[in-house]
């Protein structure tokens, strides 16, 4: 089952207790990336009361589960198909492209559309790229963004480091085909 290395990892090779554990801690990124969205936008949201907070945290929590079941379902069906491959270098490494690459985004879109719906009241879609790709402005209008709102650095470390260091600390190992 798991157990721990010298390296301070948990080590198992129980598939469904790593996808469970990397699920949740996506979920977890999220959802912080969801509260630095929220204090950005505070002064918009007129919330009184516990049970509109709580409502609006369960509301946080069903969109987080499903998000991150929508994007990280590649990662999910790849490692959930059975077969030896699975221990295959480049298995591995296509399986934790699946898995970075969209947590990744979603956290960065998600922290990213605390200061863009201020302005647009609307979320991040993919009008965005159309936007600033009109006569190649992009290249210098990021440096402005990132100059204007520096903040948006803090919700990502504050979403991103927790997340990269929980999802270091697991290994999925190989099952023994005998037992001692």
């Amino acid at each position: 089952m798991a157990r721990k290395s010298n390296k301070k990892q948990i080590e198992t090779s129980n598939i469904y207790a790593y996808l469970a554990y990397k699920f949740l801690i996506a979920l977890m990124a999220l959802l912080i990336a969801q509260i630095f969205f929220h204090i950005c936008n505070l002064h918009l949201f007129h919330i009184e009361g516990f049970n509109n907070w709580m409502r609006l945290i369960l509301g946080n929590i069903v969109f987080g589960v499903f998000t991150v079941a929508l994007v990280l379902l590649p990662f999910l069906v790849l490692n959930l198909i059975p077969g030896s491959w699975r221990w295959n270098r480049g298995a591995r490494i296509i399986s934790e492209i699946l898995y970075v690459i969209p947590v990744l985004f979603i956290t960065i879109t998600t922290c990213c559309d605390g200061p863009y719906f201020q302005h647009t009241f609307r979320l991040l879609s993919s009008e965005i790229f159309a936007y600033l790709g009109i006569g190649g402005q992009m290249g210098s209008l990021v440096p402005l963004f990132i100059r204007d709102y520096w903040f948006v650095s803090l919700g990502l470390i504050a979403s991103i480091l927790p997340w990269a260091w929980l999802d270091s600390r697991i290994a999925l190992t190989e099952r023994s085909h005998h037992k001692s």
